[in-house]
């Protein structure tokens, strides 16, 4: 199944996350076609998660802004908690079962 919109613009977040980069090194990072990652940083830059700006007066690079990653970190713990929330039910029974080979085993020995 192809990412959502929403994946695609955690994974640019995440890429912008550690230092400013140009279209062409978030497109490597982040596995993506140059066009994609456009539109994504578009969307981003428009709704203030993402700034534009100059290095050395030429290259043009992307810079996750304050908003963007306090965004990025949100949804991050979101994605963590999620996973998370997933192991829990296999966790919760496997103590189950150990409690109830543990609960065998003392009652045997009585």
């Amino acid at each position: 199944m192809p990412p959502s919109k929403l994946e695609k613009y955690m994974r640019v977040l995440e890429a912008l996350a550690f230092r400013p980069l140009k279209i062409d090194a978030i497109a490597y990072k982040v596995k993506m076609e140059c066009t994609s990652v456009k539109r994504s940083l578009d969307f981003l830059t428009i709704n203030g998660l993402v700034e534009k700006s100059r290095l050395h007066g030429k290259q043009e690079v992307y810079v996750i802004s304050e908003r963007g990653l306090s965004v990025f970190r949100t949804l991050r713990t979101l994605r963590q908690l999620e996973e998370l929330k997933k192991t829990l039910p296999a966790a919760a029974e496997q103590i189950s079962e150990e409690k109830a080979v543990l609960t065998e085993q003392t009652d045997k020995q009585r």
